[in-house]
């Protein structure tokens, strides 16, 4: 009966494992032991990730912004193994059109995100629209199909509405000061029916992660179409990068890297864009990616590259860049 068991055990354990090659970024509170619980569903597999990644001197101590790869004999740092290949939206007269998710930015006072040829503008009050609550006897977070309950002033609300979370614990907070933080799409929330004044019933039927009360419930769009992504030149401007995010709600495999310029930047939402590593041993820098620009304010920017096979090497902050 218990060898049933064990391999009853070892079956679920394998059916519920991330796909080989599949990848992750390393969060803020990451450990070795929920990495291991969330990629083989057994957190005693630590030490396959520890042993598979040398540069980890100390076992309780990883840091965010790091891309692991689920390999055969555990997670590991992600190197590519192709070459570049010519992105897919630089073809000439090839006709694109592709939804990326967007990114706030936060200055203390309002909110901004890229719009067209300039920047859209919220307040707190229309971009936060509700506070969540929910069963804390059952659950410290919710996540998709758990019911909430919403507390606004507004008498009515969107049929459907969005959580983002800000990330600003995760920004590089060195490179500059003020209040500039980033909030990035988490999921989605269906209003279900009011329950009484002030107070809406509703379920989560789109999560990324687990959803906490701190969360931002807001009405604004998570999403920007980009057409006919047009590239164009920057002129070398020096980029230092604060944050990486990997979010299952981007459609397709990808990447945002979120980089603080050494000036203002013209706005470039929509448009492609290179980044290159600045080369000690020449004074050419070196191309390792092209993507495209779905969020910015002012010095601050993001950049979707579409998948890893599209780079020749991972952007980290140990290195200097620039937007080409």
């Amino acid at each position: 009966m218990r060898k049933i068991a064990l391999i009853f055990l070892l079956i679920l354990f394998t059916y519920n494992a991330y796909a080989i090659g599949e990848l992750y970024v390393v969060k803020k509170h990451d450990t070795l032991w929920d990495i291991s619980k969330r990629f083989y569903k057994n957190p005693f597999l630590w030490g396959k990730i520890w042993q598979n990644n040398s540069y980890i001197n100390n076992p309780n101590l990883i840091f965010p912004g790091e891309i692991l790869k689920v390999g055969k004999n555990g997670l590991e740092i992600c190197h590519p193994e192709k070459k570049v290949s010519p992105h897919p939206l630089s073809k000439k007269n090839e006709i694109s059109s592709k939804k990326y998710l967007i990114a706030i930015w936060f200055d203390g006072n309002k909110y901004y995100s890229a719009c067209g040829e300039g920047y859209c503008i919220w307040s707190k009050k229309n971009f936060q629209l509700a506070k969540m609550s929910f069963d804390t006897y059952n659950s410290i977070e919710v996540a998709t199909g758990d019911k909430i309950y919403l507390h606004t002033s507004r008498k009515v609300l969107p049929k459907i509405l969005y959580v983002y979370r800000k990330y600003k614990d995760s920004l590089n907070t060195s490179l500059y000061s003020g209040e500039d933080s980033v909030f990035l799409p988490l999921g989605e929330i269906e209003v279900l029916k009011k329950v009484s004044d002030g107070i809406f019933e509703g379920k989560i039927v789109n999560s990324v992660a687990e959803i906490s009360k701190d969360d931002v419930v807001s009405g604004v769009y998570p999403y920007e179409v980009v057409k006919n992504p047009v590239s164009v030149k920057v002129g070398d401007v020096k980029v230092k990068q604060i944050v990486v995010e990997q979010s299952e709600m981007q459609n397709g495999l990808g990447f945002m890297f979120f980089f603080e310029a050494s000036k203002d930047l013209p706005i470039l939402a929509g448009k492609e864009v290179e980044l290159a590593r600045i080369n000690k041993g020449s004074a050419i820098p070196v191309t390792i990616a092209k993507g495209i620009v779905i969020s910015q304010y002012k010095k601050f920017i993001g950049i979707y590259f579409p998948s890893i096979n599209g780079m020749e090497e991972i952007p980290d902050r140990t290195q200097e860049y620039v937007l080409r």
